[in-house]
């Protein structure tokens, strides 16, 4: 078993420097604890430890403190914008369950060593991650040191084990005490013995082997290094003491108690929602907090009708008119349409739905509640009908509300926010055509519900203006989107594509030229053979695909041929990408008006836009992007020869 322990202190400050300010909208510092966090999962992914732990340094004094009013006296404050973050990251170790260590009168490098050990008696194993070599000297059998640091604004790490450690050093890692002792520490402010510096405390180690062994030996050592050794020996004990970790801190420590746990779903995402870490939130699969309510049994009477005489219906139309608004939900073929005004539910179909019943209950003279408006705007403009008077859309505030999660169907947004499933009726029971009503009158109530409790969400997390301003009133625009579609002029795309067609054969014929015969030129192998075996070019390392093609291996005279092969590869693709889409283009087409049409997302991830997600192909050309890039890389080295 593995128990992995972070040096707190030495990370956060690691991921502070290391990440740019970054703030919330109220001007919260959050840079270091995004940036550890990002650390954080780096570690586990790398380590995949069975337990997980953090340590942290306490403002009170330590007994080194007290023994030496120098210890660490050299050392700038923390700053401001990093201090106010570290209750923050406490918080949010302690929501995702991995259990925190601190001492009063102790350092956390203690604490740290008292875990190894504790470790290594319960035959665990231990990786300690920190940016200070102090915590070399704990490596044994069952402690190894993850240490990081920075190279080059790149954060690198070197795993310690006792062989990595007598490697570099020559010595083993308890040693690391001694070699301290000698030659002190600048960030500690460990005096050590003054004039002898970590070459010479390093050879008198490896001579003599311990700091005690050194002061037996002083006749041994040279006239001037000994005259500092001597004047230098209360210091270098003193050194050595302040310089050993203290493996018996008074700390409740089992590696059983720090067993890897999911985090506490509803304090972690507050935290993360607090901290605006959007990313952070989909990465952990958090979401919103769900309400819990009592589970019991509802009795009541619910009145409905089924409607379908064209005068009841434009009798019901016109008693809606004066309701503060309604809850609907329509079939997606507008067949049905269900209506619930808090007091009676309503179905209409067959002759109630008439184009004066239509125009009136989709008008602005009724107010109407519904669930994901955007798809019945569009189905009601693309009818001839209006789309006005809608005054709430549930599955846009359920969005608003948590926008990480995968799905904002009516069922999963009322078991999230009113903790309820909606009642279906057995159709084998009822029939089919009434258990259909019945779902569609349940789903109108539901809508109902949901609009009692969401709109104060909405105020709670200060998204009144986001929601009524931009979200909903944006509903109607990408409906009337859709319902135009887009212009396309098939012919162009056409003729371009056979434009594309021209070039990729002339290209073939050049490159047919250069080679002396036809061959596959998709073929890595079979290229590979006629640049390298063949045409005589300079090769590269042969991979089990055949020969590397870089253009750095490359003489001036044979960038000719390489430029043209490239420009083949990316008109290829240009003539692929295009001519298929013309191809598909008129069975996409309205017959008359010569439009294409798609839906336009706006219930998405978090982090994505609003987009034609059927109209890709023809917005992004990745790979012919990626080809640019190689021609104009090709054409600038050609350059540097001429």
């Amino acid at each position: 078993m593995k128990l992995m322990v972070l040096d707190g202190n030495s990370v956060i400050n690691r991921a502070y420097y290391g990440v740019r300010a970054l703030t919330t909208k109220d001007g919260f510092f959050t840079n270091a604890i995004y940036g550890f966090l990002n650390i954080l999962e780096k570690l586990r992914t790398e380590e995949q430890p069975d337990a997980l732990c953090v340590t942290f340094d306490l403002k009170a004094p330590t007994f080194r403190h007290l023994a030496y009013d120098g210890y660490k006296a050299t050392r700038h404050p923390m700053p401001d914008e990093l201090a106010m973050q570290l209750p923050m990251m406490k918080d949010i170790l302690r929501a995702m369950r991995i259990p925190i260590f601190e001492c009063e009168g102790w350092e956390a490098d203690d604490v740290i060593g008292t875990i190894g050990k504790q470790c290594g008696r319960a035959n665990w194993d231990c990786v300690i991650v920190t940016g200070d070599r102090d915590s070399l000297q704990l490596i044994d059998e069952h402690v190894t040191v993850k240490l990081v640091s920075s190279k080059l604004s790149q954060s690198v790490a070197v795993n310690y084990d006792p062989a990595r450690f007598r490697e570099e050093y020559g010595f083993d890692p308890i040693h690391l005490i001694d070699l301290k002792a000698l030659m002190g520490d600048s960030s500690d402010n460990i005096p050590g013995v003054a004039g002898v510096g970590p070459k010479t405390a390093t050879q008198l180690l490896l001579d003599y082997g311990t700091l005690d062994g050194i002061y037996a030996h002083l006749d041994a050592i040279k006239d001037k290094l000994r005259a500092k050794l001597e004047q230098g020996r209360e210091s270098a004990y003193m050194s050595y003491d302040l310089a050993t970790i203290r493996c018996e801190a008074p700390i409740d420590f089992s590696p059983e108690d720090c067993r890897v746990q999911q985090p506490d779903n509803d304090t972690l995402y507050q935290l993360f929602t607090r901290l605006e870490f959007t990313r952070q939130i989909a990465r952990y699969g958090l979401h919103a907090p769900q309400e819990t309510v009592e589970a019991g049994a509802f009795a009541g009477t619910c009145t409905s009708e089924t409607v379908t005489d064209a005068a009841r219906a434009a009798e019901l139309a016109a008693a809606f008119q004066k309701e503060h608004y309604v809850n609907i939900i329509a079939e997606p073929d507008l067949s049905g349409i269900a209506v619930e005004t808090g007091e009676s539910g309503y179905y209409f179909s067959d002759f109630a739905l008439s184009d004066d019943f239509m125009l009136t209950i989709f008008g602005a003279s009724v107010k109407k509640v519904t669930h994901d408006c955007k798809p019945l705007m569009r189905r009601l403009l693309e009818q001839g009908y209006p789309a006005e008077g809608f005054i709430f859309d549930t599955a846009l505030a359920a969005y608003d509300l948590d926008a990480t999660r995968g799905s904002y169907d009516l069922d999963s947004v009322v078991q999230q926010h009113l903790g309820f499933a909606i009642g279906r009726a057995d159709s084998e029971q009822v029939g089919k055509d009434a258990a259909r009503v019945c779902s569609r009158l349940a789903e109108a109530e539901a809508v109902g519900a949901l609009y009692e409790a969401l709109p104060e969400k909405l105020t709670k997390n200060g998204m009144e203006k986001l929601y009524y301003e931009i979200e909903l009133p944006l509903c109607r625009v990408l409906a009337e989107m859709e319902a135009a579609g887009v212009k396309a002029d098939q012919m162009a795309l056409i003729s371009f594509g056979n434009m594309l067609q021209s070039r990729i054969e002339a290209a073939e014929q050049t490159i047919f030229g250069y080679a002396g015969k036809k061959f596959n030129i998709n073929s890595t192998k079979q290229l590979g053979q006629i640049l390298f075996d063949e045409l005589g070019l300079p090769a590269g390392k042969k991979t089990k695909s055949g020969y590397s093609k870089s253009s750095k291996m490359l003489l001036p005279e044979e960038f000719d041929a390489v430029l043209t092969y490239a420009q083949k590869r990316r008109t290829d693709l240009q003539g692929a990408m295009y001519r298929g889409k013309a191809e598909a283009l008129p069975y996409e087409m309205g017959t008359q008006n010569g439009c294409t049409y798609c839906p336009y997302r706006d219930i998405c991830g978090f982090d994505e836009q609003i987009e034609g997600y059927e109209y890709r192909k023809l917005e992004k050309l990745p790979k012919e992007i990626v080809m640019e890039k190689i021609m104009a890389k090709l054409e600038e080295e050609k350059q540097t020869w001429e």
